[in-house]
């Protein structure tokens, strides 16, 4: 679990930002059902726990930092590929509902 933790609502890329992709490679990546599922809950959820789409999510954290700022940057990277995250969560969970 420690390791979902760690890569949760893309962690590599703001490691690789920093340069620090070698500490977060104690933590194996692994791209998984469960990831997917944190990742959905951390960015449609915003700061005050209200309950946000995935787009207002990033764009709210995108307004908190310049867009040189290493933050910044990892977000506009990392945005596409955490919505597909979201979308297969949304996904399994439109399937799951009964008919």
């Amino acid at each position: 679990m420690v390791n979902l933790v760690a890569h949760h609502s893309g962690a590599r890329f703001e490691a690789a930002e920093r340069g620090m992709t070698q500490e977060l490679s104690e933590f194996p990546f692994e791209d998984s059902v469960l990831l997917d599922a944190l990742v959905a809950a951390d960015l449609t959820t915003g700061p005050g726990g209200e309950r946000l789409s995935y787009d207002q999510r990033i764009d709210e954290i995108l307004s908190r930092y310049a867009p040189g700022d290493p933050v910044h940057r990892t977000w506009v990277k990392a945005r596409p590929v955490l919505a597909e995250s979201v979308s297969r969560t949304e996904n399994r969970l439109a399937e799951a509902q009964p008919r």
